[in-house]
């Protein structure tokens, strides 16, 4: 199942990735498919982009 992951370090910033998840001998495992890169700079080429990856 494939999904928007994000994650704030530790200045703040958000990083926006698609991610899957996926069983690995009968534990739940999560994988990063695509970087898309910063929220902050995403957002200033593209308004609302989070909301329609999602």
């Amino acid at each position: 199942m494939a999904f928007i992951r994000t994650t704030t370090n530790k200045e703040g910033r958000t990083h926006v990735y698609l991610a899957e998840s996926y069983r690995k001998d009968g534990k739940t495992k999560q994988r990063i498919i695509k970087k898309y890169g910063l929220l902050d700079e995403l957002e200033v080429r593209e308004p609302g982009i989070l909301e329609r990856l999602k």
